[in-house]
């Protein structure tokens, strides 16, 4: 005999086989879907590229508009609210003031928002006359 045909007669090599499977079924077989046929494909069209208008100015001065009609709005009403645009940050302003004192009550954003946005602004410009 071979080394081989020793090492598998070998008591330890038929402990490890493993004993044949009697009476074993067939697994059962899945159920089959019937294929529907898919339909072509529909020619798939990019949208064509709206063209954007802006213009900052008519902008602006929509949002003017909106203010004075709030601000009348606001007035008919006998409240102390007004609305305002900071112009060299082109912002919207909602102020809140006593009625009786003209005391500011509350502002959004607030002054010290806006005086860093105007610090900034401010910085930027510096920044960008230096590296010129």
């Amino acid at each position: 005999m071979t080394d081989i045909q020793s090492l598998q007669s070998s008591p330890a090599a038929k402990a490890m086989q493993h004993p044949p499977v009697t009476g074993a079924q067939p697994a059962p077989s899945l159920p089959t879907k019937p294929v529907v046929a898919m339909p072509e494909r529909a020619q798939i069209v990019a949208p064509k590229a709206i063209d954007i208008k802006y213009n900052p100015a008519e902008t602006l001065q929509k949002l003017e508009d909106a203010v004075s009609i709030l601000n009348a709005q606001v007035d008919k009403h006998s409240l102390r609210v007004n609305f305002s645009i900071d112009k060299s940050l082109s912002i919207p302003i909602v102020t809140m003031r006593d009625a009786h004192s003209g005391e500011v009550i509350r502002q959004f954003p607030s002054e010290q928002t806006i005086a860093m946005a105007h610090s900034i602004d401010a910085l930027k410009g510096m920044l960008h006359s230096s590296q010129a």
